[in-house]
């Protein structure tokens, strides 16, 4: 009989792979991730009925019973009481916590990414599991450099992005600039991506071939922690998809669904759209994916896996990046699986200013009157204030994205009142 699942959302998994820092919460300011280290909520349709999420607090009562309905049960959630510091490296706090608590029986971990972290820590909870980690090189395969590379293996000249890699930990400021302003000459306008950056973070913009000394020295930081540099051409998108795979599944041939991801300006997330209806999932890019997980699974990869697309405007789709962890696309994707009524729906994870916390009892009362007024269903799945700000996590159902893209709006205006 195989162990119930220990999950824990280590949303911070790129970070840890480029090696940065943990921050440590201090008195007054806002920490993003404060938030975030709340959001496990998200993972509840991935769980089985004997499963335990580490969390840093219970989520409320209220919001709990509405998601029991809905999932049919709820795992069991472990609170790290008495953790004397929280940082956004979710993982390292829980092994802190367990430094002073016991786990009586073996669990599986399931974690949101198989960073060195999250290893080190399924080693602790159970030895005889051997992690999809020490099978291939996950730091390896969610590099934007293999993703860059296998586009320009296995796509046609048209679907090419132009980019180059660097490397070198011991280049100089000066040889670092000659390599940006060539490039910049070369394709006008670009990014600079760490390997490991994600949601816009650790991704600079580049408009113009002038680079000051503290750009400069910020990417000379990156290549010295290991994690190279990738120079891309900067092109217009009108759509970004996201191919949904579950390796290992047998499934392989064909994605589990195919979504549509809408950022904010600078990058960080805030929508994904799901559907299963077919016509509506056109996903032309499919036909030079096979090789690509072919090659992932000859590296040794096994579970959730996300390939990223742009859409431009004559309807071309260009391979973006992979990530092989569990990506806000799957999330939908199970979050839809729960739906009776509805085949297509809207994931929002947002953030946004609000000077005056209002009541669960209220929010539901809002999404209540919501969903009569949009004809959609609305899951509740998280609200957490910190500082000014709200971080709002719902699953709208609905027929399409204007529908859902309205009913997060009247509900988000309401909780601003």
């Amino acid at each position: 009989m195989n162990p119930p699942n220990l999950w824990i959302n280590n949303y911070n998994f790129e970070f840890e792979l480029a090696r940065r820092k943990r921050i440590y919460r201090k008195a007054g300011g806002f920490y993003p991730w404060y938030c975030l280290n709340r959001s496990v909520n998200i993972l509840l349709p991935l769980a089985q009925r004997d499963d335990l999420f580490v969390c840093y607090e219970k989520p409320s009562s209220l919001i709990l019973e509405r998601l029991k309905e809905k999932k049919g049960f709820l795992p069991d959630f472990l609170e790290m009481k008495g953790l004397t510091k929280e940082t956004n490296g979710v993982i390292a706090d829980f092994i802190s916590w367990l430094d002073s608590n016991e786990i009586a029986k073996p669990l599986k971990l399931s974690p949101w990414g198989w960073s060195e972290a999250a290893v080190k820590l399924s080693k602790i909870l159970n030895q005889n599991f051997k992690t999809p980690a020490e099978k291939c090189q996950i730091s390896k395969i969610n590099s934007k450099e293999f993703s860059a590379n296998l586009r320009q293996n296995y796509f046609p000249a048209e679907n090419q992005i132009p980019f180059k890699i660097i490397k070198d930990i011991n280049v100089s400021g000066e040889d670092l600039r000659h390599h940006l302003v060539r490039f910049y000459k070369q394709h006008g306008g670009f990014f600079v991506k760490n390997f490991y950056g994600v949601s816009g973070k650790l991704r600079s913009e580049i408009d113009s071939p002038e680079m000051s000394k503290a750009r400069l020295k910020v990417w000379l930081e990156w290549l010295a922690l290991r994690s190279g540099l990738l120079l891309e051409k900067k092109i217009p998108i009108k759509k970004e998809l996201s191919a949904q795979y579950n390796l290992g599944s047998g499934l392989e041939n064909q994605p589990l669904c195919v979504t549509e991801l809408f950022n904010q300006n600078d990058g960080s997330y805030f929508t994904t759209w799901v559907d299963k209806n077919p016509q509506n999932n056109l996903f032309d890019a499919n036909r030079w994916v096979k090789p690509i997980i072919e090659e992932i699974i000859a590296e040794g990869y096994q579970g959730s896996l996300g390939i990223d697309f742009i859409e431009i405007d004559n309807g071309r789709q260009l391979l973006l990046e992979i990530n092989a962890r569990l990506t806000y696309g799957r999330i939908a994707w199970e979050w839809l699986n729960l739906q009776k009524l509805f085949l297509s729906g809207m994931f929002f994870n947002a953030f946004f200013k609000s000077s005056k916390p209002s009541s669960i009892t209220s929010v539901l009362r809002l999404i209540a009157e919501t969903e009569d007024q949009f004809d959609c269903g609305v899951d509740l799945i998280n609200l957490v204030y910190f500082e000014g700000r709200v971080m709002l996590t719902l699953f709208v159902a609905g027929k399409t994205q204007e529908i859902c893209l309205s009913a997060f709006n009247r509900i988000k205006n309401g909780i601003l009142r």
